[in-house]
């Protein structure tokens, strides 16, 4: 009797799976076969949900005080533990960040007793619309797939409390107790074993497959526990691209349809929804807070805040239910409360990537938040702060508010005071150390250091505010002065309350070959620079783009026709 190639594959992998689940080999096949293709698309829909039992592993062995955050891919964007370090005063902490994406209450509560056992200080738990959410019973495939997965490796010494939490549908669809460890750990070991065997019977081709090799670089792959990347892995894990900067970087009409058609549809579904009832995911939240609290661990509830945008695109009433729940948490004594949802300083575009994820300046200014809120948690449990720490959070920028660097004419000309801003931030990422330094005798600025450091894009760059008052509705035209070091500490990007001009990739340059001072009225793409204003008051933002600039002079003018020269 002839047997094909694909019955003797079949075979074969079900020979090694039984090997795989009885004898010593499993270990070892779990180590160099399965494990690989949790983590690089092959088994699973991203390597971060089985992700979570390795880090509890990892710190377990840790006698220091720990942090935790847990929830969706809003803490996993928004989380970084090693900057949390550098803002905190307190030393000898490990911070480590267990979002997963598309995480909901229901689905977490399946790993809430293995991280109690641990004994965390603070766990920071994310609340959010998507924590009120509804959840069909049973659940749809994909997130019984995205829950069966977050229970592979669960051990099965652990109390499983959770299950009295789950509804009568979903019981017999998950892996469970010993049957479902056996099951699931049959179903994802044939799997890796039939794609790693040599037969070439079913294509993979198609299938997305991650390069995992460099870890820290890919943000759907997880290092190994054992690799010297997994420390800072844990703290903070690769993030995905800026969307923003992207659909800006396609002109006007594709930023529209991001912020039109798109965000409809975002907001359509139920995920960003909060169901207005006590439901599934609120009552795996309720067991959550209660596991979390009954093992004397603190818990920060963390509501975190939406792209400005979207919030403005909210029907009235339509987070009732999320503000409700906040304002039941804040007199809940099982939880310390902190809602960011409606915090003006996060009411900038250039804080979020997306519509819901914070940007490199959003985290920044999250962990600045963050800080003194879990030092003061930290010290009521007996870490000690180092004394006298100083909070980027108590200034954050050298800032006035009442300052007006110019009053604008309604017919005229005239120079801003570049000694008087309102704003002064400094840089980060690779900005990190630099700012914009004000020469108070001549009025200049000067972006410092000048280090040969410039990037495409305003994230993390210093930045610089002047406000100005007008009276009635005019068109202004901008000039700027300025006098580059060389080549390459020639241009700034401008903006306008806060969000950037459209003025070209590399906003606006002065090099001409020498270094001398450059009036410039036009922007990369030689669009003219200008605002207009409704009588109110005016921001204009000066980022830097290549380090080691100065600008000399800034004049704002009703007159088109005006011409400056140096």
């Amino acid at each position: 009797m002839n047997v094909g190639r694909q019955e003797i594959s079949w075979y074969l992998v079900a020979g090694v799976v039984c090997l795989f689940v009885a004898a010593p080999l499993a270990h070892v096949i779990e180590e160099e076969v399965v494990g690989p293709r949790l983590v690089n698309g092959t088994i699973v829909e991203l390597g971060r949900y089985t992700f979570t039992y390795d880090a509890i592993e990892y710190l377990q062995s840790k006698s220091e005080a720990k942090v935790l955050a847990v929830g969706s891919s809003k803490i996993r964007e928004g989380f970084d533990g090693g900057l949390l370090a550098k803002e905190s005063a307190a030393r000898g902490v490990v911070y480590a960040n267990l979002g997963v994406a598309a995480d909901v209450p229901y689905f977490r509560m399946t790993n809430i007793e293995a991280i109690a056992s641990i004994h965390p200080d603070v766990v920071v738990l994310e609340l959010g619309p998507n924590s009120l959410s509804a959840l069909e019973s049973p659940l749809s495939q994909q997130n019984l797939d995205r829950m069966n997965a977050m229970l592979y490796n669960r051990p099965l010494s652990l109390k499983s409390e959770f299950e009295s939490f789950l509804s009568e549908e979903d019981i017999p669809l998950l892996n469970l107790g010993l049957k479902g460890w056996a099951d699931s750990k049959s179903m994802m070991g044939f799997e890796a074993i039939e794609d790693a065997l040599p037969f070439d019977h079913v294509s993979t081709g198609s299938e997305p497959r991650w390069d995992c090799s460099n870890p820290l670089s890919n943000p759907r792959c997880v290092p190994d526990v054992e690799s010297h990347l997994f420390p800072a892995y844990l703290e903070y894990p690769p993030q995905f691209s800026n969307a923003i900067e992207y659909y800006k970087s396609l002109g006007p009409e594709a930023l529209d349809e991001f912020y039109g058609e798109k965000l409809d549809s975002y907001l359509a579904k139920p995920y960003h929804q909060p169901e207005g009832t006590f439901n599934k995911n609120e009552e795996a939240l309720e067991f959550i807070i209660d596991e979390l609290s009954e093992s004397n661990i603190d818990v920060l509830v963390l509501g975190l805040p939406y792209n400005p945008k979207l919030e403005q695109r909210l029907g009235l009433g339509d987070w009732d239910y999320y503000n409700a729940t906040v304002e039941r948490f804040e007199q809940d004594s099982r939880v310390h409360m902190l809602d960011l949802m409606w915090d003006p300083s996060f009411d900038y575009e250039s804080m979020f990537n997306d519509y819901t994820h914070l940007s490199v300046e959003g985290e920044r200014r999250l962990m600045e938040v963050l800080a003194p809120r879990i030092d003061a948690i930290l010290a009521t449990r007996g870490v000690s702060l180092i004394s006298g720490h100083q909070y980027n959070l108590e200034n954050p920028m050298s800032s006035s508010s009442a300052t007006i660097a110019a009053e604008l004419p309604v017919n005229g000309t005239v120079h801003l005071n570049l000694s008087q801003p309102n704003k002064i931030a400094t840089g980060f990422g690779i900005f990190n150390g630099h700012t914009w330094e004000i020469d108070f005798e001549s009025g200049w600025i000067t972006s410092t250091p000048d280090a040969d450091v410039s990037q495409n894009g305003v994230s993390g760059s210093p930045q610089i505010e002047y406000c100005m008052n007008s009276t009635g509705s005019t068109t202004y035209w901008v000039w700027i002065l300025l006098y580059p070091s060389g080549g390459r500490s020639d241009s700034v990007y401008l903006g306008l309350n806060d969000e950037i001009l459209d003025l070209g990739r590399r906003g606006v340059q002065s090099w001409e070959g020498s270094q001398k001072s450059v009036w410039r009225n036009v922007g990369d793409n030689n669009e003219r620079i200008l605002f207009q204003t409704g009588g109110d008051l005016t921001c204009l933002t000066i980022w830097v783009r290549e380090d080691g600039v100065v600008i000399q002079d800034i004049v704002i003018t009703t007159d088109a026709s005006l011409v400056l020269e140096a």
